[in-house]
């Protein structure tokens, strides 16, 4: 398509993101630079990619965030519960009452640090607990998942070695860390768009005929858009057989089936071969005549 032509079929909204256009820009810095909404730069781009001005490049990156109860909290369960024993051994309801931890987050601490060799339990009517050596080095020591937790949010992709494994663990758990797919969409322009930046790009063109147009009769001093009437369209899929179609056919497949012939004849027949042909009483129903 000439460079005219293309300048003719240039939509307002396509003006304006053509004049903001750089060597690579991203689809949020468009929309603040255009002073236009995320969604009308989203269906401008996409035209100009169909005339080849643009190229469009799309990214999805997983973001790790901090979830709900971890952004209520001031420090992980954990280290409240570390703290709590590092002086003597307690039992679980001593160390639920000065925490003030649920019971899930009491069992969830247990878990973890034992897992981590952290405390040793003792059971006596009820459940004792105290650190261990790796324990009261911890008492001065982040682990993992509070080194982590405090870097978020980050890539899912920047994550390594430690950081991955306390990701793993926090996973696990209920409500600390959230993953989302994040798109990145990426504006590139080609030579064809560098031309138009060249040229006198003017939005004072008419995309639809209105009955004010007509009768100011403004018409007259400005363009029409030209539209390309080979540009790819998405394809909709062809429509299907109604459902009462489909009972039927279903129907004479079965009669075929049995050993029944379809003819073909006139779709009116007469009361004779509709009726006394199958020698039906005379005061039938269906001989009756609705009017």
């Amino acid at each position: 398509m000439a460079i005219q032509d293309l300048v003719n079929s240039l939509h307002p909204l396509e003006i304006k993101v053509i004049h903001k256009l750089k060597e690579k820009i991203s689809l949020q810095d468009l929309a603040k630079a255009t002073n236009l909404q995320e969604a009308q730069v989203s269906k401008a781009i996409q035209d100009l990619e169909k005339k080849n001005i643009i190229t469009i490049n799309k990214k999805e990156e997983k973001i790790v965030s901090k979830g709900e109860l971890a952004k209520k909290y001031t420090e992980l369960p954990e280290r409240t519960f570390l703290n709590v024993i590092k002086d003597k051994e307690l039992s679980i309801e001593e160390i639920k009452k000065k925490t003030k931890l649920s019971q899930q987050e009491v069992n969830v601490c247990i878990g973890f640090l034992r897992k981590n060799s952290s405390i040793d339990t003792r059971k006596d009517n009820q459940l004792f607990i105290k650190l261990t050596d790796i324990g009261k080095k911890l008492l001065n020591k982040k682990t993992p998942e509070e080194e982590l937790i405090k870097k978020l949010p980050l890539k899912e992709s920047s994550l390594k070695d430690l950081d991955k494994l306390a990701y793993d663990n926090l996973k696990k758990r209920h409500g600390l860390i959230e993953t989302e797919i994040k798109k990145e969409i990426t504006v590139q322009i080609t030579s064809i768009g560098k031309q138009l930046q060249k040229q006198k790009l003017e939005s004072n063109t008419i995309d639809a005929v209105t009955k004010d147009i007509i009768l100011t009769e403004a018409w007259k001093k400005k363009k029409f858009r030209s539209y390309d009437i080979k540009v790819k369209v998405p394809k909709l899929n062809r429509s299907k057989r109604h459902f009462v179609d489909q009972s039927i056919k279903k129907i004479k497949k079965i009669w075929l089936d049995l050993g029944f012939e379809e003819m073909s004849g006139d779709h009116a027949q007469t009361a004779f071969w509709c009726m006394d042909s199958l020698f039906m009483p005379q005061d039938h129903p269906s001989r009756e005549v609705q009017d």
